[in-house]
């Protein structure tokens, strides 16, 4: 997951929430991108509520058992489909022989 688009994604959420920074329910949007998860039994009503915000403004907010959370597919579908960006191409990860070899070749160059 790129760090760029969940960052973009969360501070969409939050300025569409018109949520106060000092409430509680902005530092629940804040703790769900942070963690990936809320735990809804310790504030029940607040993370139903904020779980129903995210769903009208398009995040699809999972429940399962007793919380709530967003996966990384949750967060590209709200990238592309609400803000109407395209998610940046990944390249694939390095294993740790790919890397020692770029590193030679660069020494031996």
């Amino acid at each position: 997951m790129d760090n760029n688009v969940k960052k973009q994604v969360e501070e969409h959420i939050l300025s569409a929430s018109g949520l106060n920074v000092k409430s509680v329910g902005y530092k629940t949007i804040q703790k769900l991108f942070s963690i990936g998860e809320v735990i809804i039994w310790f504030n029940y009503e607040v993370a139903m509520d904020i779980r129903r915000g995210c769903i009208i403004l398009g995040l699809e907010v999972k429940l399962k058992r007793d919380i709530i959370c967003i996966d990384d597919d949750v967060i590209i579908n709200y990238y592309e489909k609400v803000i109407g960006l395209k998610y940046p191409e990944q390249k694939p990860e390095l294993t740790h022989y790919d890397r020692v070899k770029l590193i030679r070749d660069k020494h031996d160059n």
